[in-house]
């Protein structure tokens, strides 16, 4: 899928406000809980969860040649980032700006 850090931010407000029945304008609350209810391997429907109770978060990567991509959105809280590289290994590079912002 190719899209630009202004729609992920998009995805992220939706799913937030989503969670606290603010905005259903693509999923219910119903269906946005089922997403972010964790399964195997901290997996939920199509998306990476962490955090615990308190701060969960919901976490995903991208990558397509030349591309890496992750994005990174706390459920409660609002807070969110996105870091898109066009470089092969561009991943480290997002990880490292991720740490960077949450410090």
């Amino acid at each position: 899928m190719w899209t630009t850090p202004s729609d992920l931010a998009k995805y992220i407000l939706e799913v937030q406000g989503s969670l606290t029945g603010k905005a259903n304008h693509v999923l219910d609350s119903a269906m946005t809980t089922a997403m972010l209810t964790p399964g195997k391997n901290h997996w939920g429907l199509g998306i990476e969860l962490g955090g615990n109770d308190a701060n969960p978060y919901f976490t995903h990567g991208g990558v397509n040649k030349g591309f890496q991509s992750l994005l990174v959105a706390y459920e409660k809280s609002g807070d969110g980032a996105i870091v898109m590289t066009n470089a092969v290994g561009g991943a480290e590079i997002a990880n490292e700006l991720m740490r960077s912002i949450s410090r």
